[in-house]
């Protein structure tokens, strides 16, 4: 069964500009509370590459990132590894995104809002039953929103999947489509649902594709690398903290011959760090 979150193939369904209807249609149905009513018409795939300013800083790139005619800018990330920092990432993101807006010369009020969404394949929020947490800035006695330029949104698939219910809006039938649980109930969906009916004519096309296929495979294959180093690890008593951690797993890594960005993505070191290890 292939993982629809894997970066690959979400990119490749969502990410393509020939499918920009599944990518908005997938937007609407995060950003509103109302998951049938749109929120935004048209969406402008635009350079998911943030360079670092300084040489030691991090630089990042996004899964993907859009833009409205407005200005407004939307950036969707896909986790599925839970790294126990995908509120602080997310919000490293939204000010990267957020800033690099600002021109020289150009005022602060010019500043266009920046709304991220995360997609994740696991529990983060459990104090919170909703598979849909939504947050931006309030003042802390009224409630009242300071202004609408930050919106963080968090999809967490499997506290959709515990519902164990059959999908009652757009937003859902997205959901059950990413979690592939149910091939059947997506065929369904697909009949009266012409996104996901495009969706899975896209990943047919994926799936037909040898070289991106292998390319999945390897990514996969990575993955499950870095999840046994993690096991390894601690089986080893390597108990000295996260930092030590992630480069220990590293290390490995790059003995494995990793891509120097796989390895970023699977443990969050900056690039210079890395190569510091090679």
């Amino acid at each position: 069964m292939i993982d629809r979150t894997s970066d690959l193939l979400f990119k490749h369904i969502f990410g393509n500009p020939e499918r920009k209807p599944l990518l908005i249609g997938l937007v609407n149905s995060i950003l509103s509370p109302d998951p049938d009513k749109d929120v935004i018409c048209d969406l402008m795939l635009v350079d998911r590459e943030i360079s670092p300013e300084n040489v030691e800083d991090k630089g990042y790139r996004l899964d993907i990132l859009g833009e409205t005619p407005e200005g407004l800018k939307i950036n969707i990330e896909v986790q599925n590894v839970n790294q126990a920092n995908i509120d602080k990432r997310s919000l490293c993101y939204w000010s990267k995104i957020y800033g690099r807006q600002l021109k020289s010369g150009m005022p602060y009020r010019d500043l266009k809002p920046t709304y991220m969404i995360n997609i994740l394949n696991f529990n983060f929020f459990n104090k919170y039953e909703d598979y849909v947490n939504r947050f931006h800035i309030t003042n802390m006695k009224t409630g009242d929103p300071l202004n609408d330029d930050l919106r963080l949104h968090f999809v967490e698939i499997p506290k959709w999947i515990s519902l164990s219910i059959k999908a009652r809006n757009r937003l859902e039938r997205w959901i059950t489509f990413l979690s592939n649980r149910n091939y059947e109930e997506i065929e369904e969906y697909a009949m009266y649902d012409n996104n996901i009916h495009r969706a899975l004519e896209a990943e047919a096309q994926f799936l037909s594709n040898e070289a991106m296929m292998h390319a999945y495979e390897q990514r996969e294959k990575t993955k499950r690398d870095w999840e046994s180093e993690i096991i390894v690890a601690r089986d080893e008593g390597i108990e000295v903290g996260m930092a030590k951690r992630d480069k220990e797993i590293a290390r490995k890594m790059l003995a494995k011959n990793v891509p120097m960005e796989t390895i970023q993505e699977c443990t969050g070191l900056p690039m210079s760090e890395i190569r510091s290890l090679a």
